[in-house]
Parts: C-alpha cells; structure tokens; sequence
C-alpha cells in the first residue's frame, strides 16, 4: 500500500510529465477547422505556435470544411523558427477554395518570420484554392508593419475595396523600423483589384530598407476606384527604400478603360 508521500509525489511526477508533454515544441502537420482538428482556428494555432515554438517545419493546413475566422490573423514572433523551420498555411489536398473573409486585414504581420501562406491544396499544383479577402473599404487584406523577414505569399486570391492611395490589396510597409520586409517572395497570385487604387504598394525609411523583394508570375487586373476615379491606378506601387528587387513576368491589365499603370515608382 503506497503511504500518503509516495502519492503525493507520483501525482507530481505525473503532473509535471503532463506538463513537458503540452509545452514540447511544435512540428509536422497541423489540421485547423471544425473538431476533430488539432485547432479551430488560425489564430488559436498561431498562439500556441508562439508560445511552444518549432522545432522543425510546421503546416497548418485548413480542413475543407474550415469556417473563415471573423478577426484579423496575427501571429507573433515563433521560437526556433528560422528558414529550414518554416510555418506554412495552406488547405488540405482536394479541398475546394477556401475563403478567409473579414471586415478587417486577413492577415497582420509583425515581427513574425519565416512564414509561408500557400494557396495551394496540399502544397501541390497549380489551383489557387485560397481565397483572401477584406470587405472593410481601406483595409489591405495582408498588412506587414513591423520587421519581417523570409515571407512566401503564392498561388492566393486576393479581393479587397481599397480606395486609399497611400494603401494597396497588400502593403509592405517599414517606415520607422530597424530591418523591415526583407527576403519576401509574392508569385503566382490573382489580385482583383476592381474598387482599389493599388494591388501591391510598397514602402520602407532608409533605417528600415525592403532588400531581396521578389514579385513574380501575378496576375493584377481591373484596376479601378471610383471614388478616385481621376487618380492613377497602379499595379504594383513602390514608393521608396527598397534596395534590390526583382519584379518579372507579372500581367497587369484591365478589361475597361480604366486608368492604371502596370509598375509604378516616383524615382524612376
């Protein structure tokens, strides 16, 4: 018969094995939806992921039956992430395009790296099966502002009514900060620009430079506002401080007579 100590310390032992076990760092594949799921949502998977960290390649891949969350995705700094260790977002293989839709920014990135957000199912292919949009008018539907550094944004849909000039459908924007939007790679997306007056607007200060920035293979179309209808409409706007970019084979066009430019950077 076990006395009242050694029961006391197998309770201990036992909750501090529970313990180590919830706070192990995170790897492998992480479903997200409706139960049975490791998580519901992206958000919830993004707190745990900050507070256990990564110890190798972690995917969040969203269930076909994955309910769009109703407030902004923000993820935060994520231990023993590095570019081997990467957080990728993506739907699982053969699920129909999943819509992530909100009055306010999808996706709010801030000293958060390493991050891919693939639209394709199961990382696989060529379908965009990821469908981001922004129904507030203003809001860009991804928005980095902090120090961010190796983010992969590909093979997305993006939809948003942004008719602010100094804005865009995605905004890379690191003025004021110390290293700012370095090593990002935007390829293979479908922006619907039709309501806002730039897909993807640019901007860094001279302490926080954009370097190594790669926008590539998008598809950018039906730029328009109506609300600044006399204003031009640009494709991809970049305003200042980004020292090395690689910006090729992107189709930019409009199917009205809108007033666009495909590129446009007030220095050149």
């Amino acid at each position: 018969m076990r006395t009242p100590l050694l029961r006391v310390l197998s309770i201990v032992l036992l909750m501090l094995t529970v313990s180590k076990a919830y706070s192990q760092p995170l790897s492998g594949t992480l479903s997200i939806g409706p139960a049975p799921s490791n998580y519901t949502t992206l958000a919830l998977a993004f707190t745990d992921l900050a507070t256990k960290g990564v110890s190798g390649p972690v995917i969040l891949e969203l269930k076909s039956n994955y309910v769009s969350e109703a407030s902004t995705i923000r993820p935060t700094p994520i231990p023993g992430s590095s570019t081997n260790n990467t957080v990728t977002v993506r739907p699982v293989l053969g699920s129909p395009t999943i819509t992530i839709s909100m009055s306010n920014s999808v996706f709010l990135l801030d000293n958060v790296d390493n991050l891919i957000i693939d639209g394709r199912p199961g990382g696989v292919g060529t379908t965009r099966g990821l469908y981001l949009q922004s129904t507030s008018n203003g809001t860009p539907v991804i928005y980095q502002f902090g120090d961010v550094q190796n983010v992969t944004i590909k093979y997305c849909t993006f939809k948003a009514i942004n008719d602010n000039s100094s804005s865009g459908m995605l905004v890379l924007s690191s003025s004021g900060i110390t290293d700012g939007a370095d090593n990002w790679t935007i390829s293979n997306c479908d922006f619907n620009c039709l309501g806002s007056n730039n897909a993807i607007y640019v901007t860094a200060s001279a302490s926080g430079t954009t370097d190594n920035l790669v926008i590539t293979n998008n598809i950018i179309h039906d730029l328009y506002s109506a609300t600044n209808a006399s204003f031009t409409h640009n494709g991809i706007y970049v305003i200042s401080n980004v020292t090395s970019a690689t910006i090729t084979n992107n189709s930019i066009y409009n199917t009205a007579a809108y007033l666009g430019e495909g590129f446009y950077n007030p220095s050149f």
